[in-house]
């Protein structure tokens, strides 16, 4: 929504070619242009990174972040006494339990794990979106300068990583803990998506208007209800996306595998 308000001293690049939403869109918005909306803004994306590869570094330093949670919820399980991947023989079991699940201690890495997992994507997010708002307004951003503008809003990104570190602890206890009840466990993993789609309205809330913690997350709420059918359009194109070229890699595998009678 603040995108509209961007505006440039001085054009020193070509702006590409980028698809805002009107903030005052709501009922009024047809579904037909609704889902145009979505579509256009999957497209201008897309657009805008293939123009701008330098924008992967960010991808890369979120993947990275993704490693490391990965890493530690697996560490975390093994010496819990819990198998990381139920259902495969690796040989991977703990010999021993160092640390109860449940426990307090438990509970602390647990979050601490969390914790730096969100800060490190709230970082690099806000980095990205420093660097893409630059883009738009016609300026040549560069990664140095994106982190600069993000580490400016490190107490509020660093408060909504409390918020999503406390969650994910919350889901992690009930994961372990009450495996067997599906429907709490599928409540949890509602609200862990719903926190990650809050975050990509309440980041820019708070590095692009200047909003504090509490202020960003009443905003992007507003926000959310009225821009959710494009957001939905624009995710389910990435999707498919990222199917078909799963599907691409799987096709040579499925050959060489047949072609030993398999």
């Amino acid at each position: 929504p603040a995108a509209q308000d961007l505006r440039a001293a001085q054009v020193t690049v070509v702006p590409p070619q980028a698809v805002t939403i009107p903030a005052g869109s709501g009922s009024s918005t047809g579904g037909r242009s609704r889902l145009d909306h979505g579509a256009r803004l999957a497209v201008g994306s897309i657009r805008i990174l293939f123009r701008n590869p330098h924008l992967l570094w960010f991808l890369f330093l979120i993947g990275i972040v993704m490693l490391f949670n990965l890493a530690s919820t697996i560490y975390l399980q093994y010496i819990s006494g819990t198998h990381p991947f139920p259902g495969i023989d690796l040989g991977i079991s703990s010999p021993a339990v160092t640390i109860a699940k449940g426990s307090l201690i438990w509970g602390v890495l647990t979050f601490g794990a969390a914790f730096v997992t969100m800060l490190g994507t709230n970082l690099f997010l806000a980095a990205l979106f420093m660097s893409i708002s630059g883009l738009i307004s016609g300026k040549r951003t560069t990664l140095r300068q994106g982190f600069t503008g993000a580490v400016q809003s490190t107490p509020s990104l660093a408060g909504w990583a409390v918020v999503g570190a406390v969650l994910g602890t919350l889901n992690a206890y009930i994961t372990t803990i009450y495996y067997g009840n599906i429907p709490l466990i599928v409540l949890t993993a509602a609200i862990i998506v719903a926190i990650f789609i809050i975050t990509i309205y309440v980041i820019p809330m708070i590095v692009l208007d200047g909003r504090k913690l509490a202020p960003a997350i009443t905003e992007s709420l507003s926000v959310f209800r009225r821009t959710w059918r494009e957001i939905v359009v624009c995710f389910g194109i990435y999707l498919l996306l990222a199917f078909m070229i799963s599907l691409a890699s799987i096709i040579p595998i499925t050959a060489l595998v047949l072609s030993y009678g398999s």
